[in-house]
């Protein structure tokens, strides 16, 4: 009963006191204090709730973050674009496109290679799209493609670049 009434007396100071140290004296009583005894051992007493208490990086939040957390997006690199004339006719100019890719994240990837054929300003004259493209981590790839241009449009591209869309 005395420990009950110890406890309830200290219970307004626990949720003000920052630390409090709780011991067992000789007689088996539990004293409670904010400086730890000189000559005992001490433990730190219970002042929050546990759930408040865990650890930021305990097991049970790991996995919580885990499955709450957005993984992060793919991270594909295109280090590489080139195109080439394959055949010219009266109307229209058949022209050859290849994007050299590689993902360099942790997570698999599905995306589309937007290709651009550009003029000497750098503004886009025609373009060209690929779908539905898988890649897996720490791998590349070579996506190419054909596209027929118009011969009015064809002499005006001077050079490529390539951008990918993320499923």
């Amino acid at each position: 009963m005395k420990l009950l009434a110890v406890v309830f007396l200290f219970l307004p100071m626990l949720a003000i006191a920052q630390d409090i140290y709780k011991w067992k004296d000789d007689k088996g009583q539990w004293n409670f204090s904010q400086t730890p005894p000189l000559e005992k051992k001490a433990d730190r007493a219970q002042t929050q709730p546990p759930e408040k208490q865990k650890n930021r990086d305990s097991p049970e939040l790991v996995v919580r973050k885990k499955l709450t957390e957005p993984p992060a997006p793919p991270y594909i690199e295109i280090y590489r674009t080139e195109h080439r004339v394959m055949e010219k006719n009266e109307s229209r100019w058949k022209l050859s496109w290849k994007a050299h890719i590689w993902n360099r994240s942790e997570a698999p990837a599905r995306f589309a290679v937007s290709f651009h054929f550009l003029d000497h300003h750098g503004f886009i004259v025609e373009r060209d799209l690929k779908a539905g493209l898988y890649l897996a981590p720490n791998e590349g790839m070579v996506v190419d493609g054909t596209k027929l241009v118009a011969k009015t449009s064809a002499p005006k591209i001077a050079k490529s670049t390539a951008e990918i869309r993320l499923h």
